[in-house]
């Protein structure tokens, strides 16, 4: 779809995503890596997928942040750590360290640890 300003703009996947439109040449790389939102940590009823532009799991939650909010990093981030009860696996295999690289073609999934229930 076009706009008046001649460029393709495409509509954001993230379901808490402010910003719903994004012009494509905006867009440092046509093939980003994709990080799987879980509802519970992106503030929405479902969950949701985003693309997202870096190199390493820390970069792509800076730049998450810097284009949809906070939430997201502060939730799985803490003292330049992954939280202790927050798994993230990149291309099905877990990770524990923010330095982990992630390829253009990666897909992140975050999910917080189920916790609760009978004694």
């Amino acid at each position: 779809m076009a706009d008046k300003r001649g460029g393709d703009v495409h509509t954001c996947r993230y379901s808490g995503c402010r910003r719903h439109t994004a012009y494509v040449w905006d867009r440092p790389n046509e093939g980003m890596p994709e990080i799987k939102v879980p509802a519970v940590l992106g503030g929405g009823s479902a969950s949701s997928s985003v693309e997202v532009a870096g190199s390493t799991l820390a970069e792509l939650f800076e730049n998450h942040a810097a284009e949809h909010g906070p939430e997201l990093r502060d939730s799985v981030v803490e003292d330049g750590e992954i939280k202790e009860f927050i798994n993230v696996y990149v291309d099905g295999d877990e990770v524990s360290n923010l330095d982990a690289s992630v390829e253009d073609d990666s897909r992140i999934r975050v999910i917080p640890a189920a916790s609760g229930g009978r004694r």
